[in-house]
């Protein structure tokens, strides 16, 4: 269940920032800020800055940028949630776990419920002498032992259309509960319940703690469709979420430090039973970053072995992005045109696998049998989209000894130019390879960010500037989005913070301009001063703006041979001018 805005509220007003980093960095006071090498990118001077009165948190380097719980979730790679009630704890605020969810807690009990009814079902199908006949020879077949099925809780769906309805009434179970759980549905035409699997070899989806979470289901008909069916997610089962096995096998991985990652749940029982037993699965959806960070609490390294198919060697390219990003090392299996993990074992015999998993490729040994042909003989276009996807990959990877060690890897492997894959890398969009590119100083972007900061600073500054500047007049769209925003939130009574205008922001842009301007120091300047400066600054830079159009009207208007409309246009433009020196600036704006 989410966390109530006003508890988040109240967990970032009771967490210092200065406090909560500096658990992680050090931090080193300068003026009325902390400073520190940036934790996100490679530095030689520090440009990473905490701001203690606005509790936010900046890099002029990299462009990294938060309040405490975004340091956080960047930092610690934790999710929102977690983020929260780790903060929480240190400030001794208890965040409700009940809040309507009395109701909510009641509903996954009874859908655990329902999947124990289920899994009773499925295995008393499959131990059926002549119901789960089939199922017992497809086992059998494929050398799935009566040890194996029970570890796994293997079962079989009776095919039939009322087998676990029936089963339910027995057990006086509620079918609306089964419904809801996605194990019965309910006919388009007739409204009549049927089961929603039949016909099927059930491998139950546990949780890491051992409950059911859901259900796949794999055909043993040819003609059956889909070849695997899986469960809906539900309020227990998020897919994204969960490996097939991983609660079977997670002792012998954290054992061993390192995971073979298969595509389905087929492949994954039948190495398991091959001795393979530091195993998981993904099952109903493609690999995501939270599963790779599930892996990564019981290993360090992992064995991408995905089918051999075009459709698996993209699927297994895919993953690496989020191994990375979860800190994993990575190998990859390429095995043998037509085979997938089931096939090789029950062909070749486990010596096969086994000797692929002692001499896996490199990531980049990898790509590079998919790209098919050596980089030289890329297309142009070819070259650009690998060293964009490169890119890419190389800044969802987390520390910087590692992005470095993949960039040189890649450098060396490919025989790139240096300079070429790091031009690439900087100009990828990604917060954490924007490092070194400082904000040019006293340029037109910067006067805005400065803007920014003093109608936050001081309040009674924004009527003045509303009836002078409009948001229109900012050329950086984040800062133009942020003024319109400090207008509004004036309207409203009481003060106006920076972490208030840094929760509307409705795009990254706009938060890089808040986090920018919450940082600026102003030292000992004249605040009403430097806002007049400001003020003839932007007045200036509006009419110079209309002048410019103003003057190409004239333009046309000569061409045209239109003398009524070219004086009129004058006047117009020498009015303008007139007003211009109103407002011209002085020296130029003042402050730091």
């Amino acid at each position: 269940m989410p966390i109530p805005p006003d508890i988040v509220a109240r967990v970032r007003e009771a967490s210092d920032i200065v406090e909560v980093i500096s658990r992680f960095v050090p931090l080193k006071k300068q003026g009325k800020r902390f400073v520190a090498l940036c934790p996100f990118h490679s530095e030689k001077a520090p440009s990473f800055s905490v701001s203690p009165d606005k509790q936010l948190y900046y890099c002029f380097g990299c462009q990294a940028g938060g309040n405490v719980i975004s340091f956080l979730m960047a930092h610690e790679k934790m999710e929102f949630t977690e983020a929260v009630k780790y903060l929480a704890d240190f400030a001794g605020i208890k965040i409700p776990e009940k809040r309507e969810t009395q109701k909510d807690t009641q509903k996954k009990s009874e859908l655990w419920q329902a999947n124990n009814l289920a899994i009773d079902y499925f295995s008393r199908c499959l131990r059926n002498e002549r119901v789960g006949k089939v199922a017992r020879d497809y086992l059998a077949e494929r050398g799935i032992t009566d040890e194996t099925i029970k570890a796994f809780g293997i079962g079989y769906a009776a095919d039939r259309w009322d087998g676990l309805i029936k089963f339910a009434k027995s057990k006086e179970f509620d079918l609306k509960i089964l419904e809801e759980a996605h194990l019965l549905q309910r006919s388009e035409k007739t409204g009549d319940l049927y089961d929603f699997f039949r016909g099927r070899l059930i491998f139950p989806i546990h949780a890491i703690s051992g409950k059911i979470l859901g259900f796949g289901g794999r055909a043993l008909k040819d003609d059956q469709q889909p070849k695997y069916l899986n469960s809906p997610e539900s309020p227990i089962y998020q897919k994204r979420r969960v490996l097939y096995g991983l609660f079977q096998t997670k002792d012998s991985i954290e054992k061993k430090g390192a995971a073979i990652l298969v595509e389905g749940y087929t492949d994954l029982v039948s190495i398991y039973q091959n001795g393979f037993d530091n195993v998981a699965a993904v099952s109903g959806t493609a690999f995501t970053l939270e599963q790779a960070r599930l892996i990564s609490r019981f290993a360090d390294e992992v064995f991408v072995l995905f089918d051999s198919d075009q459709a698996g060697s993209s699927a297994a390219l895919r993953s690496v992005e989020h191994l990375f990003a979860a800190g994993l090392e990575v190998k990859l299996i390429a095995l043998p045109a037509g085979e997938d993990p089931d096939s090789l074992i029950r062909g070749r015999g486990p010596k096969a696998l086994e000797e692929l998993l002692a001499a896996p490729l490199s990531f980049f040994e990898f790509k590079e049998r998919q790209l098919g042909k050596p980089f030289p003989e890329l297309t142009m276009r070819e070259q650009e989209e690998f060293l964009r996807e490169m890119a890419d990959l190389a800044s969802q990877i987390g520390g910087l000894d590692r992005r470095s060690l993949f960039v040189e890897s890649l450098v060396q492997h490919f025989k790139l130019r240096d300079e070429t894959v790091r031009g690439f890398l900087k100009r990828r969009k990604s917060t954490k390879e924007k490092a070194e590119e400082k904000i040019s100083e006293r340029g037109e972007e910067s006067i805005e960010v400065e803007f920014l900061n003093l109608l936050i600073t001081r309040k009674d500054f924004i009527a003045e500037a509303k009836k002078t500047i409009s948001p229109e007049t900012f050329q950086e769209p984040g800062c133009r989005e942020v003024l319109g925003s400090i207008y509004e939130a004036s309207e409203e009574e009481g003060e106006i913070s920076f972490q208030d205008i840094f929760e509307l922001a409705s795009d990254q842009r706009a938060k890089d301009a808040i986090l920018r301007s919450a940082h600026v120091d102003f030292g000992e300047v004249s605040l009403e001063l430097l806002f007049e400066d400001y003020l003839r600054k932007f007045k200036s830079r509006e009419i110079s703006a209309r002048l410019r159009k103003l003057k190409r009207a004239v333009e046309v208007a000569e061409k045209s041979g239109d003398a009524v409309k070219t004086n009129q246009l004058l006047r117009q433009y020498q009015k303008l001018k007139t007003d211009m020196g109103g407002w011209k600036p002085d020296q130029g704006v003042s402050g730091s």
